[in-house]
C-alpha cells in the first residue's frame, strides 16, 4: 500500500499529525497509520499502549471529531491504525482548516477559498442563499420567455408547468425560499444580476497574432439572456467561417466545434464564482479561442479529476438545475465528457484545460482542415461578419479612407487595414489609384 488521497504513513507520532486528521475529516475520510515508513515500510511502535489513549483523547479535545483508533500487527510488529470517517461539519486545528490535495496535507487559505469550504461543510451554496431585495414585480418578462421558450423546446418541461404567474416558474425551479427570492433566482431572470454579483457579464474580444486587441463585446442581462446571446453573436460575429460547395449544397465550416464551445461557455456560467466580481472572458484569435472563468475546484481536485469521470460537484446547484430544465446542459457533471465527445466526432482537436488556484481556463484550437480552403470553394470563404460590414461601406462609398471605415464599422483603423490587405490577397477587393485618390473595387457578389 503506498500514500495516497486517503491514506498517510508517519514513523512515530507527533502532536501536530492532528492536522492531517483534521484535512482527512474535512475531505473524504482516511486512514493515519503509525509505526511506517513513507514507503509503507513496517517499523512498528514501542508505545503502543500509551497511544491508544493519548490519540484519541487528542483528536477528541483539540478536533472535537471521534476517531477509530486501534492497534494491529504486522510481521510481529504492533503499529496503530487511526480511521477517521468524513465530517459533516467544518474541522480545524489550532484554528486552522487542512484539506487532502493528492498525497499531501494542505492548508486552506485565502478569504474566498475558505468562505466556500464552510459555506459546503454547512449544506449552503452561495447561489441558494436568500436575500430581501427585491420582488418578482421587480423583474422584466424577458428571461421568464426565454426560459419557458427553450425548456419546452428541448422537452425539459411541459406546457402545464409554466400555468400560473412568475412565481410560479421560480417555485417550480425551487427559487423561493420562505417566501424569499434566492440569490439564483435573480442571477437567472433579473435583468441586472450585478446589483448582488457585480461584473456579472461575458466579455469577448478579437485578439490578432501579436495579442492586440481588434474589437470587442460585453454580453449583459440576466444569466438566461447571456446564455440566449453568446454563442450566436460569437459564431455570427467573431468567428470566420469557411465556405465550400458540394455541387449546389453551401457548406459552412467553423474553426471551433460549435455545440463543444457552446458546452465549455455555458459549463463557465453555471460553476462561476459570482463573488469574485470577474467577468467571464472569451479571447478569439484566428488559430485558439480561450475561455476563462473564475471557479474553484471542489478541496483536493486537480485539474485530473474533471478530465476523468468524476461525480457532479456544482458550485451553484440551483443556477445548474435552472439551466437543466430549459435544456442548456446536461447533468451529472457531463459536461467536459461531452465536449471531448462532439471533438471527436468532428474530428477536431479536443480543448485543453489549465486549472489554477482561482480560476479555469479552457483552449479550444482550430480544425487545421478548416484553414484548407476547397478550390471549388467560393472566394467569400472565411469572411466574418465584420469583413462583410467593411465590404457593404465600400459598396456605399468606394473612397471611404482607413479612418472614415474604421468610424462605421467599430473596429480600429490599424485592425481595419489588416483585414483589408487579407481580401486584397484573395482578390476579393482591388484598389484602384492611389492611396489617396483612389476607390475600392469589390469582386464578390455579397
Amino acid at each position: 500500500m503506498k500514500e495516497k488521497h486517503n491514506v498517510e504513513f508517519k514513523e512515530k507520532w507527533r502532536d501536530d499529525f492532528l492536522k492531517t486528521i483534521a484535512a482527512f475529516a474535512n475531505t473524504d475520510g482516511g486512514v493515519l497509520y503509525i509505526g511506517k515508513t513513507d514507503n509503507g515500510k513496517v517499523i512498528g511502535v514501542i508505545n503502543s499502549k500509551k497511544l491508544l489513549e493519548d490519540i484519541p483523547n487528542k483528536i477528541k479535545n483539540k478536533l472535537s471529531i471521534v476517531s477509530d483508533v486501534r492497534e494491529i500487527e504486522i510481521s510481529g510488529k504492533s503499529i496503530i491504525e487511526v480511521e477517521v470517517n468524513k465530517s459533516n461539519t467544518a474541522v480545524s486545528y489550532n484554528g486552522i482548516y487542512y484539506y487532502r490535495s493528492g498525497s499531501t496535507t494542505q492548508k486552506i487559505e485565502g478569504g474566498n477559498n475558505l468562505l466556500q469550504f464552510l459555506i459546503e461543510k454547512t449544506g449552503k451554496t452561495w447561489d441558494l442563499e436568500v436575500i430581501d431585495i427585491l420582488t418578482v414585480a421587480d423583474f422584466e418578462r424577458d428571461s421568464f420567455k426565454i426560459f419557458k421558450r427553450l425548456a419546452i423546446e428541448n422537452k425539459r418541461m411541459d406546457e402545464e408547468d409554466f400555468d400560473g404567474n412568475d412565481v410560479h416558474i421560480l417555485e417550480k425551479l425551487d427559487l423561493i425560499r420562505n417566501g424569499k427570492l434566492t440569490k439564483a433566482a435573480i442571477m437567472l431572470f433579473y435583468e441586472n444580476p450585478d446589483i448582488i454579483a457585480p461584473e456579472s457579464y461575458i466579455k469577448i474580444g478579437k485578439f490578432n497574432d501579436e495579442h492586440e486587441i481588434e474589437y470587442m463585446d460585453e454580453i449583459h442581462g440576466s444569466l438566461i439572456q447571456q446564455a440566449d446571446k453568446v454563442i450566436d453573436l460569437l459564431y455570427l460575429k467573431y468567428l470566420k467561417v469557411n465556405i465550400t460547395y458540394k455541387g449546389d449544397v453551401r457548406v459552412e465550416t467553423f474553426p471551433f466545434e460549435r455545440s463543444a464551445v457552446r458546452e465549455a461557455v455555458f459549463n463557465a456560467i453555471i460553476h462561476k464564482n459570482y463573488a469574485s466580481q470577474n467577468p467571464i472572458q472569451i479571447k478569439v484569435y484566428d488559430e485558439k479561442l480561450l475561455i476563462s472563468n473564475d471557479c474553484r475546484l471542489p478541496l483536493g481536485w486537480t485539474d485530473k479529476n474533471i478530465i476523468n469521470d468524476h461525480q457532479s460537484r456544482r458550485n451553484n446547484p440551483a443556477i445548474a438545475n435552472a439551466f437543466y430544465r430549459a435544456g442548456l446542459v446536461e447533468s451529472w457533471g457531463r459536461g467536459i465528457e461531452k465536449i471531448f465527445d462532439k471533438c471527436r466526432k468532428e474530428g477536431v482537436p479536443k480543448p485543453k484545460f489549465i486549472v489554477h488556484p482561482e480560476d479555469i481556463m479552457v483552449i479550444f484550437k482550430a480544425n487545421k482542415k478548416n484553414r484548407k480552403l476547397d478550390k471549388s470553394a467560393s472566394s467569400i470563404s472565411l469572411l466574418d461578419e465584420i469583413d462583410i460590414s467593411i465590404i457593404n461601406a465600400i459598396k456605399i462609398d468606394p473612397s471611404l479612407s482607413y479612418r472614415l471605415l474604421s468610424e462605421k464599422v467599430g473596429i480600429s483603423a490599424p485592425a481595419i487595414q489588416k483585414r483589408m490587405r487579407k481580401m486584397l490577397e484573395k482578390e476579393i477587393l482591388k484598389r484602384i489609384g492611389t492611396n489617396q485618390k483612389g476607390e475600392w473595387t469589390i469582386n464578390v457578389d455579397i
